[in-house]
């Protein structure tokens, strides 16, 4: 089933170079990018999408940064439209990751 996750990514860093991240959706790595933005000031919507079985599924972001030590987390995930629950992942309380069901 086509799946469309939306998910506001923060982080909060300072120095001279970004900070990179990774998004995964279960174990399968989607994708990896420089956030290249004042890390106070603003964050990046993320729009995936995906096929995944009906099931649990767990939306992860991590840091792959080499010079700086980001603090990154998710902020209002939907899953299509908020038609699918997700919710915290409660062994994350920082937000890294995002535990949601999908349903036929």
């Amino acid at each position: 089933m086509e799946c469309l996750i939306t998910a506001d990514v923060h982080c909060h860093w300072s120095g001279a170079y970004p900070p990179s991240y990774r998004l995964y959706v279960d174990e399968d790595m989607l994708y990896e990018r420089t956030f290249g933005w004042a890390g106070y000031q603003t964050y990046i919507e993320e729009r995936i999408v995906c096929e995944l079985e009906p099931g649990i599924h767990v939306l992860k972001i991590e840091d792959c940064s080499e010079k700086v030590k980001p603090k990154f987390y998710f902020n209002n995930v939907f899953v299509d439209n908020n038609q699918i629950m997700q919710h915290p992942n409660y062994d994350d309380p920082e937000g890294k990751q995002w535990t949601f069901i999908v349903r036929n």
